[in-house]
């Protein structure tokens, strides 16, 4: 009896732990919470991390994230300045979730953004997935890592340079989100 107890309890605790999307840990971004289920924007309650991802104005950085259920819907890459506010200005990327198996999971993506052209210590990137299955009010989970930038303009008026759409590479699990 007791031995089922626990079974149950070790199959509780990893459905818990199996959420949605986050950027992928041990990418080329340090992240500030390595969980997949917050979906409080826009970055959960998580502290700022002591030790920022040092980019350069202009850069070109690949962004790496994992999907670990599978819902129609996309993904949004935005940036800020401090504070984590602003995000809504600062669309780096809009990418479609173009993965719909569920047998390959978790579905890992990546693209490539150009790094604002901003000087900043304390700026933020961030991950939204978008699950649209109710188009009037869609759900969404964040994913968020802190940045340092050097480099670039200091005007907080600056806003980071459009990008061209960049399409996300979908990759598959053993490949560490890397496309052929």
């Amino acid at each position: 009896m007791m031995r089922g107890l626990v079974i149950i309890a070790m199959m509780a605790l990893a459905t818990d732990a199996f959420a949605h999307a986050k950027l992928k840990p041990g990418a080329s971004l340090t992240l500030r919470e390595d969980n997949s289920g917050i979906k409080t924007g826009p970055c959960g309650s998580a502290p700022r991390s002591a030790n920022p991802t040092r980019l350069t104005a202009g850069q070109q950085l690949t962004v790496e994230w994992v999907e670990t259920i599978n819902h129609p819907g996309y993904f949004t890459i935005a940036f800020a300045r401090s504070g984590d506010v602003g995000f809504e200005q600062n669309i780096l990327a809009n990418i479609p979730d173009t993965q719909d198996s569920t047998a390959d999971l978790p579905h890992n993506y990546s693209t490539t953004i150009t790094v604002p052209n901003q000087n900043c210590s304390a700026c933020t990137i961030q991950l939204i997935q978008y699950m649209t299955e109710n188009p009037a009010s869609p759900t969404k989970y964040f994913s968020c890592a802190d940045i340092q930038i050097t480099g670039g303009v200091d005007s907080p008026t600056s806003s980071p340079s459009p990008s061209s759409s960049p399409a996300a590479v979908p990759s598959s699990s053993e490949d560490s989100g890397k496309c052929d």
